[in-house]
């Protein structure tokens, strides 16, 4: 996926923008291509956009209305396909408010970036362009399984967008195009005009990043579509957070999605990630609840149970996922153990003496560690609350 051919410099963000928004941007935000970004989009462009896709209110008076109607068959249909990929009853998804105010969101978080956007006021209209874009993508957390894989459809290859940059050199000196090609009557002639060109592709989101103005709205973000986070836990922007992936592992199907995808990472790496965002989560003053830890820890272990089945990766007890389950293994049980396993099986007792060789382990060469995750298992069994990781 390429970041756009930038067009015309951002305005005031209330400036509407009637604009074929879903085949120049929705679109290849799916498919793939050219993702066309320009002025930022106000609520009110929002608003005048979805009462024109509203059902019944389309009207196809020209050839670009014919193809936007094109472009929302197609996108409908590739997202249906990758909903079902995650959750296969999920039905056609619309072209409703809550995916065009996602779309949007991405679509000024991107503007952010725009080059018309250098200068002295630089910072200050980004803050302008993030307090109009805030409530457009303050969505809160998806309510049912089916949307969540609806906004993952829709946002799912963010990480892949790359912005293309040009340098041109000649002989009257050089050129930088940011977004968009370099214009054909400046590469005309190389030899003569000694003309040479330098393009590289840049990942938005690891290599130019969110600006810090943004930080907000990105997590509005990615709270309002969180299971893209929940599949990706070694990603670095925004780190992991338990109180954003929550909501999506409450719906079983996917829950034992992610817990497949922990296994697939790694579960030694996905849990150096995720249980030091859980000793964070589990010390946050009235956010996480006993209920809300006893369930991830019993994930990360479930995790554990699936990598023994079919992987058997060697765990050590001094890395933070084997000091987290030795601590619950030794403090409670329950917390590792499946409800329905007769500890006199086999399986049980080859899983046991995993489970006690991770607890020596953690005990012999990672006791402090040991130490914060048995508070943290306490307080998951109902126990002190985690003031001393604050």
């Amino acid at each position: 996926m390429t970041n756009p051919p930038l067009e015309s410099p951002p305005e005031k963000p209330s400036a509407p923008r009637p604009r074929p928004f879903v085949s120049r941007f929705l679109l290849p935000l799916v498919r793939g291509g050219a993702l066309h970004v320009g002025r930022p989009m106000s609520a009110r462009a929002l608003s005048a956009m979805t009462d024109a896709f509203r059902a019944g209110r389309r009207r196809v008076l020209s050839l670009e209305d014919m193809a936007e109607e094109d472009a929302v068959a197609e996108l409908a249909r590739l997202r249906h396909g990758r909903a079902r990929a995650l959750l296969i009853d999920a039905t056609l998804p619309p072209l409703d408010e809550g995916t065009l105010r996602l779309g949007v969101a991405v679509h000024n978080l991107l503007a952010l970036v725009h080059p018309g956007l250098l200068g002295r006021s630089a910072e200050r209209r980004q803050e302008q362009i993030v307090a109009v874009t805030l409530p457009i993508a303050d969505l809160g957390p998806p309510s049912t399984a089916e949307e969540v894989v609806r906004r993952h459809s829709l946002l799912a290859r963010l990480p892949e967008i790359t912005r293309s940059e040009h340098t041109v050199e000649y002989w009257a000196g050089r050129r930088r195009y940011v977004g968009r090609p370099p214009p054909a009557h400046l590469l005309a002639l190389p030899r003569v005009r000694r003309v040479s060109t330098t393009s590289q592709r840049r990942l938005w989101l690891k290599e130019i990043g969110v600006p810090a103005s943004a930080r907000g709205l990105w997590a509005a973000l990615q709270r309002a579509s969180p299971l893209g986070e929940a599949l990706d836990p070694l990603r670095l922007e925004p780190p992991p957070a338990w109180e954003r992936i929550l909501p999506v592992l409450r719906f079983p199907a996917l829950c034992r999605l992610v817990a497949g995808r922990l296994v697939e990472v790694g579960i030694e790496a996905a849990g150096a990630a995720l249980v030091p965002a859980l000793l964070r989560f589990a010390s946050a003053r009235d956010a996480a609840g006993a209920g809300d830890v006893a369930f991830a820890v019993r994930l990360l272990a479930h995790a554990f149970w699936l990598d023994h089945l079919t992987v058997g990766s060697a765990l050590p007890g001094a890395s933070d996922l084997g000091a987290l389950l030795a601590a619950a293994f030794d403090l409670e049980p329950r917390l590792v153990w499946p409800p329905d396993l007769d500890g006199g099986a086999p399986l049980a007792a080859a899983v046991r003496a995993r489970f006690e060789r991770l607890l020596t382990e953690a005990r012999a060469g990672a006791l402090d560690r040991l130490e914060v995750a048995t508070t943290v298992c306490r307080f998951a069994t109902g126990g002190s609350p985690v003031a001393r990781l604050v």
